[in-house]
């Protein structure tokens, strides 16, 4: 009998524990700049679910993510920087351009993360959550082999062919024809949620959308033709695609609400990369995805943690490996194996601290991009990121460039032979972190001459 009712109590403490837990809704974008939102600023495109959402959570103003898509989600999703997952571009083999345009021999790239390794959602998975994903995936071929149950939509490539049905994508079944994807991706997202109200659950929502090509319903690019005064620098397309990733993100949240589970669970939004250069603009900082510029980097960033998290904004750097060691605290979970290379946001949000980072790195050994294309013919390069000044060194040239972001936010004045023992120490640091990571490093061509 006593032991009867140890197991009776056991089993409520779990029980209790259990529905104590948070449930998890990691909105992962594609694409989305800085700037592409109202509450950065942006008013040609209409964001009013996602500026909403924003006067209720902490919005991180200096959140950092890796160049281009897969890097990052790597990164994010095993808790390990670019030097660690081997991925630093979209491209294997050292990125883009043609042999004679690359001055340097860059860095092999994985095209996916290969390593058996515990990822978060299999910590999370073990820890006792329903986990689903909906949406881009783009790390391995199949997220369902990386800890999630439910996988609509995420395969290895990272775009979609269409966006409108047929989707032309194995892991997605059609719907009508002419049915617009980030609606169905809602759909699915929500009715994950709807199944697993009853118990934690770690969804991952994870649009394509506003990645190329750029689509979207004819009415909803018309409305942004006429309201675009500046078509040199707004595409109405674009602008239309970012509408319907808020009308879908807006559903969502809203479903969440409905069910009454918005006072436990902890939702996320950020995105992989900044904007495409082919598809808008970072104004005001510089660069756009594949340049470790802020318009490339720094991404908009929001949490809602109940009971934990305020209204407010925030100039604490944060990176997207922190994410994964946040999760784990905010639910308990076991930790994996592996060494994680990101921070934890916990004392952060608890206001326990004010500060979880002193730096961001970023190594990019790759090129990106074509020379005789609009988007900028970027070299491969590192860089490092404080509070107020940045260093990215070039490995073609060997030089650096050095930006206060705290009185130049657009990067437009190189301040590295004005202040020369800021860059060297900055520089040092950089090298340092290199060291310390193993990060490979591009070769001279004239090594093998």
């Amino acid at each position: 009998m006593v032991r009867f009712l140890a197991a009776l109590l056991l089993l409520a403490a779990s029980a209790t524990h259990a529905a104590e837990r948070p449930s998890v809704l990691l909105i992962l974008v594609d694409d989305l700049g800085w700037a592409d939102v109202g509450y950065n600023g942006a008013s040609y495109y209409l964001t009013p679910n996602i500026d909403a959402f924003a006067q209720r959570a902490t919005v991180f103003n200096r959140s950092y993510a890796m160049p281009t898509c897969s890097p990052s989600r790597a990164s994010l999703f095993t808790g390990l920087n670019s030097p660690h997952t081997g991925i630093y571009h979209v491209e294997a083999f050292g990125g883009k351009g043609s042999e004679q345009d690359r001055r340097i021999i860059p860095v092999k790239s994985k095209l996916y993360y290969q390593q058996p390794i515990t990822m978060l959602a299999d910590s999370l998975a073990e820890a006792g959550y329903a986990t689903g994903y909906v949406g881009k995936w783009h790390v391995t071929h199949d997220p369902t082999h990386n800890g999630f149950t439910l996988n609509a939509g995420g395969w290895g490539k990272g775009h979609p062919p269409s966006y409108f049905s047929p989707y032309k994508n194995p892991k997605l079944v059609d719907g009508p024809p002419g049915e617009y994807l980030p609606e169905r991706l809602m759909k699915e997202s929500i009715a994950f949620i709807e199944r697993n109200k009853e118990q934690p659950f770690f969804l991952c929502y994870a649009p394509y959308s506003v990645h190329r090509p750029l689509q979207a319903r004819e009415a909803d690019i018309q409305r942004f033709k006429e309201r675009s005064k500046e078509p040199a620098r707004y595409n109405p397309t674009y602008a239309a695609m970012i509408a319907a990733l808020d009308d879908a993100f807006g559903g969502v949240l809203h479903a969440v609400e409905e069910l009454g589970l918005a006072e436990n669970t902890v939702i996320i939004f950020t995105s992989d990369n900044g904007v495409n250069g082919l598809s808008g603009d970072s104004t005001p900082l510089r660069g756009h995805k594949g340049t470790c510029y802020e318009g490339g980097v720094r991404v908009p960033t929001m949490v809602f943690w109940p009971g934990h998290s305020r209204a407010e904004r925030t100039d604490a750097l944060i990176d997207i490996i922190d994410w994964y060691p946040t999760l784990l605290d905010m639910t308990g979970s076991g930790k994996p194996d592996h060494q994680l290379d990101g921070r934890s946001l916990v004392p952060l949000l608890n206001h326990e601290t004010d500060l979880v980072r002193d730096a961001i790195y970023c190594h990019m050994p790759c090129y990106n991009g074509q020379p005789q294309s609009k988007q900028v013919w970027q070299t491969p390069y590192s860089a490092i990121t404080q509070s107020r000044y940045k260093l990215i060194y070039s490995y073609e040239t060997h030089e650096a460039q050095l930006y206060d972001l705290e009185n130049d936010p657009g990067e437009s004045i190189n301040m590295a032979t004005s202040y020369p023992e800021i860059a060297r120490s900055l520089k040092s640091e950089l090298e340092d972190w290199l060291r310390a990571n193993q990060a490979p490093l591009p070769r001279s061509k004239d090594t093998f001459q």
